[in-house]
């Protein structure tokens, strides 16, 4: 999790790194709540947090207290925080399962369809490749990076 100061750094940056009409950034941050399988506690999943302007969160919202400023344990709780700041939540691990790439493969990451807010949550990822940083391009023939 960023410091506050880490924060607003890489806001300045992304901030100052913005060219109007050649090259566009957006200040964002992940939102990362996983599940454990084997003590069955539930997760939200993974959601990107993308601002559409400069009016962000002071701190990156967490999914539990651990060393975190601000944090919402749910989906529902993290959009009732991002209330009255134009931004979208788009959910990137959508399917069922857990891990491939974790050394724990108990984590779920999966998105929790129960908790749905199509104001925040329009879109959704549909395919990633993960660990893309370990993998060969030789692994992804169909795939020009």
């Amino acid at each position: 999790m960023y410091s506050r100061v880490q924060w607003r750094l890489a806001q300045d940056a992304l901030n100052a790194a913005n060219v109007d009409g050649e090259f566009v950034t957006f200040v964002a941050f992940e939102y990362t709540n996983s599940g454990d399988t084997t003590n069955r506690v539930p997760g939200y999943g993974h959601k990107c947090v993308i601002f559409r302007d400069a009016s962000v969160v002071d701190d990156p919202i967490a999914s539990d207290a651990s060393g975190a400023t601000e944090y919402a344990p749910s989906a529902n709780e993290l959009w009732s925080m991002l209330a009255g700041y134009q931004c979208l939540t788009i959910p990137h691990h959508s399917a069922k399962g857990v891990s491939s790439h974790e050394t724990n493969s108990t984590i779920n990451m999966s998105t929790d369809w129960d908790q749905v807010n199509a104001a925040f949550q329009p879109a959704v990822e549909i395919f990633s490749i993960h660990p893309i940083e370990s993998s060969s391009a030789a692994s992804w023939p169909n795939c020009s990076l």
